[in-house]
């Protein structure tokens, strides 16, 4: 999500923006009626505001209804249950105070998030539980309902266009995600400098792009890219010694399956290696940019 001085930078260097609307956004719209509850149903809703210059496509999600209905009910029978147990410790020990039970149980309340519709009551030497039926209608109008904003005009993108545009999002998170904590992980980070960080972070993005050509050559095999990976690096590089100096260095042939994955990525492996002469940066061999630690 982008706040107002980001849209603001956008607009100024000719970018267009589709973001998600938080839930008293989404309030404070059907307020002043540019919204209007009745668009929220499955199907896309789309409301333009000439004022903001902007564009609003709504929808309710079925599914995440159903998901958001189901865990408030699921947090209201715990709550329940620690009712119940109140009440059975003040049974059982009748110098017990409720109000001591009382207040061990408000932060349950308060932690479960049922506070806005949910009270909790001391009747006599018991405590019950009180719905509030407007407060929850309240609270759950909005259940599975999502907002999106966009300042790209109709004629550049349609309904339809900016709503697969935003959930494409996932991608982009499941693609961050790869690169931290998969095969890459790019995290931890063990650089100082600008050019060296710009410099790693290429060579992530660059090795990222690989696993998608990966992925797409190996999409007909039921393997994964990481599985593939595995049985690449069995392949080892052959040594030939005599008098303890080496001679030759050969590739064997490699197995069906190797040859396999190789053919599908369309890499002809050679038999022997093109050469390995290395410049590694040690302690005796600072790079001139590195700084000399004071003692």
């Amino acid at each position: 999500m982008i706040k107002r001085p980001q849209m603001q930078n956008l607009r100024e260097r000719g970018f267009h923006y589709i973001t998600a609307i938080t839930k008293p956004q989404i309030e404070a719209l059907l307020e002043k009626k540019v919204l209007q509850l009745g668009l929220f149903e499955e199907q896309l809703a789309e409301v333009e505001d000439p004022a903001e210059r902007v564009r609003y496509l709504v929808r309710r999600n079925p599914e995440r209804q159903k998901e958001m209905a189901a865990s408030r009910a699921a947090r209201q029978k715990k709550l329940e249950s620690l009712v119940q147990q109140a009440n059975d410790y003040l049974a059982q020990h009748p110098k017990a105070k409720v109000a001591a039970q009382e207040k061990k149980l408000r932060p349950k309340v308060a932690s479960l998030k049922l506070a806005a519709w949910l009270e909790l009551q001391a009747q006599e030497r018991k405590l019950v539980l009180a719905v509030n039926a407007r407060a929850l209608e309240k609270h759950a109008k909005l259940d599975g309902c999502y907002a999106l904003k966009t300042d790209l005009p109709a004629a550049l993108a349609s309904a339809q266009v900016v709503h697969a545009r935003y959930k494409d999002l996932t991608l982009v998170e499941q693609n961050f995600r790869t690169m931290k904590t998969a095969e890459l992980e790019m995290r931890p980070v063990y650089v100082r400098l600008e050019q060296t960080t710009r410099g790693h972070a290429l060579v992530v993005m660059l090795a990222y792009r690989l696993i998608k050509e990966l992925e797409k050559c190996w999409s007909q095999e039921d393997i994964t890219v990481e599985e593939g990976l595995r049985e690449l690096d069995s392949l080892c590089l052959t040594e030939v010694v005599v008098n303890e100096q080496v001679k030759d260095e050969i590739i064997p042939e490699p197995r069906a399956a190797l040859k396999k994955l190789f053919a599908l990525a369309k890499v002809e492996l050679p038999k022997k290696p093109r050469g390995r002469k290395l410049s590694v940066a040690t302690k005796q061999k600072l790079p001139k940019h590195r700084p000399r630690r004071s003692k």
